[in-house]
């Protein structure tokens, strides 16, 4: 046996310092042991441990690595027989660059502590830089026995957008739900992470992260334009993306919208988010495209969203509440459901000065069910409508109707309306209803002509004239 202590040491640019050694003289399975503070150049290093370490696949991943530079130091320990060298790796302080053979950017360490032992590699306190993109404080360990695990306790991340999704694309790591999306510009700041799982299986991982957003731009098909995203807020976990504080931009419409979208593993996916903002022309428009808006109901712009609640579902039913004003003009409190064949309007508020009324209704393949109280003057239409469903200088009253379209064709009513000056559109012209009252002769009844109770209504077109009693049956 051979023993040495307090030796130094020199192999190319590696230099060693404080070692102790134990050389088994006799046998192929002498014992040894090597244990010495090193100061090393990185890439002579790397080919020194891919010489004497066994480890399969820890000398596959540092394979991978080229191009290295850049110095480190630490303590170095191998043993713990000549024929079966197993190293022990301590990095207190390095700083090094070069590449990885997945990853097409440039990559570089700063600082921190790096350990490796036991087929386990640890990282601590580390910082550095992968292209564009850079971190700080990252703690972690990688096990390398039986399935390889990932474990990463903490850690602060900026990311660019766009290099970051094309590394995510790379590993089979993006959401298929983001599959189409092109982030073009912008920075990812997770100032908190925690992730676990098998390495080899990113859809198993258990992962929170913390951060904001920095001037983001995203593209994608299904959006009439770029969104922008100046700023917000976000937590992240594998089956809920909370955000708050998000300025989006898209068109000419500008919102501040806090919420979460949850089932990205399951299914359905659904999302509910509060927005307050303004939406122009352009993004009305489109707006009401798709939700197949009828062009009578179409709403003018600009619309000032106050707490507006949006809840979707994947397959299933987009609800919005909240408060709209109008041009700068009346004021609607609104509760609407859309489904897959049914259109609801729990509530239509309009409120304009001292003018108030209250409408809903529900639309579904078979029936139809309305409802108003209050009045309406035909400004208040004109300033919410681009083209006014009803055309009239008043509309007031107390109803219920619903009718049920198929056969036999059935209509009940309750309550009464009344007007003046409304415009009826015909064929070739609008004829003017002067003014009308009508009311069922029953509450509750089934409409009848025969039984319609109603008032006077004089109606006027360019080239007649025809007044219209009738109460109870007569004319």
């Amino acid at each position: 046996m051979l023993e040495a202590k307090q030796f130094s040491a020199r192999y190319g640019k590696i230099q060693g310092r404080d070692g102790t050694l134990r050389l088994g003289l006799e046998g192929k399975s002498a014992p040894f042991h090597l244990d010495m503070m090193v100061q090393a150049d990185a890439d002579e290093l790397r080919s020194l441990l891919l010489r004497v370490m066994e480890n399969e696949e820890f000398r596959k991943e540092l394979s991978r690595l080229r191009d290295l530079e850049g110095n480190l130091s630490g303590r170095l320990s191998l043993g713990e027989r000549i024929d079966s060298l197993s190293p022990k790796v301590s990095i207190l302080n390095m700083a090094v660059r070069g590449s990885f053979d997945s990853i097409p950017y440039p990559i570089s360490i700063k600082e921190g502590r790096f350990q490796y032992g036991d087929s386990k590699i640890a990282l601590a306190d580390v910082s550095g830089a992968v292209g564009l993109s850079s971190f700080s404080e990252l703690t972690g360990n990688l096990n390398y026995s039986g399935a390889r695990q990932i474990e990463v306790s903490s850690g602060k991340f900026s990311l660019d957008v766009a290099q970051t999704k094309n590394l995510l694309t790379r590993f089979e790591m993006l959401p298929t739900e983001l599959g189409d999306v092109d982030f073009a510009r912008g920075r990812l700041d997770l100032i908190a992470l925690s992730l676990k799982g098998p390495l080899d299986q990113p859809s198993r991982w258990d992962f929170s992260s913390t951060g904001s957003v920095r001037g983001i731009t995203v593209k994608t098909a299904k959006l009439p334009g770029v969104i922008n995203l100046p700023r917000g807020r976000f937590n992240a976990t594998p089956t809920k993306l909370t955000v708050s504080n998000a300025n989006v931009r898209l068109l000419d419409a500008s919102v501040t919208v806090e919420g979460f979208l949850e089932g990205f593993n399951e299914a359905p996916l659904s999302w509910e988010a509060t927005a307050t903002g303004t939406i122009g022309a352009k993004m009305t428009e489109w707006l009401s495209r798709q939700i197949e808006l009828p062009k009578p109901l179409m709403l003018r712009s600009p619309l000032q969203v106050t707490k507006g609640r949006v809840l979707w579902k994947e397959g299933g039913d987009v609800a919005f509440q909240g408060d709209l004003t109008v041009a700068g003009g009346p004021r609607l409190s609104l509760d609407l459901v859309r489904g897959p064949q049914t259109v609801e309007a729990k509530q239509i508020l309009i409120t304009d000065g001292e003018q108030r009324a209250s409408m809903t209704f529900d639309l579904e393949r078979d029936k139809f069910a309305f409802s108003f109280i209050g009045t309406l003057y035909q400004e208040t239409l004109n300033r919410i409508f681009q083209v006014p469903p009803l055309d009239g200088s008043l509309i007031e009253g107390d109803i219920e109707v619903s009718a049920f379209f198929e056969e036999p064709l059935r209509f009940t009513a309750r309550g009464q309306l009344a007007g003046k000056e409304l415009w009826v559109p015909l064929k070739d012209e609008r004829a003017i209803v002067d003014f009308f009252s009508w009311k069922p002769a029953q509450a509750g009844s089934m409409f009848d002509p025969q039984t319609f109770d109603g008032g006077i209504a004089v109606c006027r077109s360019w080239g007649s004239c025809l007044q219209i009693q009738r109460r109870c049956g007569s004319t």
